[in-house]
């Protein structure tokens, strides 16, 4: 499989897609994280995973209506939760409003704990990264994380880095009239989509089977090829 030779021999991997796509990532990655903690070659087990990844928060009233009223982080290593995002009536691209407070759409964020958690996790994954090869899931880089100035540099930083450290994780697709992607956003994007070490797939909805089927072949192929020759650098990326 062409695609799969390619892959291997990249560094980070990310997956994305257009508007009706969200979930349909979101089970990729969901099946990623399950085939690392439980189903990848004996050998990389033992590799070193961390990362997070983001999940809805809901209640339910009395009539067992759901609302969706903010975003979670979850991080993958210790399990902890914290918000990132509250549901409000306010509508605004992702900027400044009130002091510190930002919007996108109708979630205003909070970057401060995603700064203070989530951000020394890539930093250590990084460090780590000069002695043995590692693995960071990230779900993902969207317009609420990427209020996170201090993420977005360091993840370039991840990228750019001749170090072990793996990235895996899901990426927005910006679109035509979609407001809330800053330029520091697009430009991360940007910047992912063309470096030599980044492979980008996109899953598509109404091909979710065989698209999923493939992209989960690939990636797997690639977790696996993690494992093997953990004293060699990407030499042989291109």
């Amino acid at each position: 499989m062409p695609g799969a030779r390619v892959a291997l021999r990249k560094t980070h991997y990310f997956i994305t897609g257009k508007e009706g796509a969200a979930s349909y990532i979101g089970r990729v990655f969901d099946r990623l994280l399950d085939y690392l903690q439980y189903e990848s070659q004996p050998e990389n087990r033992g590799l070193p995973l961390e990362g997070f990844y983001t999940e809805t928060r809901e209640t339910v009233n009395r009539k067992g209506v759901v609302t969706i009223v903010g975003r979670d982080i979850k991080t993958i290593g210790e399990g902890l939760v914290f918000p990132i995002a509250e549901l409000t009536s306010q509508k605004s691209p992702c900027r400044p409003v009130a002091g510190p407070r930002l919007y996108v759409g109708n979630y205003m964020i909070s970057p401060e704990r995603f700064d203070e958690v989530v951000v020394p996790l890539l930093r250590a994954s990084l460090e780590a990264s000069r002695d043995t090869h590692g693995v960071f899931l990230m779900n993902g880089i969207n317009p609420i994380t990427a209020c996170s100035s201090e993420f977005l540099q360091v993840l370039k930083q991840a990228i750019d880095d001749p170090g072990k450290l793996h990235l895996i994780g899901t990426m927005a697709c910006p679109q035509p009239g979609i407001n809330h992607y800053t330029p520091a956003m697009k430009s991360v994007l940007s910047y992912i989509q063309t470096h030599p070490l980044c492979a980008v797939q996109e899953v598509t909805p109404n091909k979710f089977g065989k698209s999923a089927d493939k992209l989960m072949g690939e990636l797997m192929k690639a977790v696996d090829g993690v494992g093997k020759n953990k004293d060699d650098t990407n030499t042989d990326a291109t």
